[in-house]
């Protein structure tokens, strides 16, 4: 790494807060995927149960609603690899 760039990044507290708030974010983020994951599900039955026979069934979920458990869980990632290496710095 350049030393000459190493004060222009954030100090040692500022990094490990940031990390930890990635961290606690992604979290938070994961929990919201998994019960919208099961609103999936239950919207999924209730149409199955409801729907008339020769009726097509709905459009499939969106890529952000598919993936968005992925984005949380590197969202996690990211932030305690960040935290991790705020202690190497």
């Amino acid at each position: 790494m350049n030393l000459a760039a190493l004060p222009m990044l954030p100090s040692r507290d500022t990094l490990l807060a940031i990390g930890v708030t990635l961290f606690v974010l992604g979290l938070i983020a994961r929990g919201l995927a998994r019960e919208h994951r099961r609103t999936l599900a239950s919207r999924k039955l209730h149409e199955l149960d409801t729907r008339k026979a020769g009726e097509p069934a709905s459009a499939e979920p969106s890529h952000f609603e598919k993936h968005f458990g992925t984005y949380a869980s590197a969202l996690a990632a990211f932030g305690a690899a960040l935290a991790i290496a705020t202690f190497f710095r």
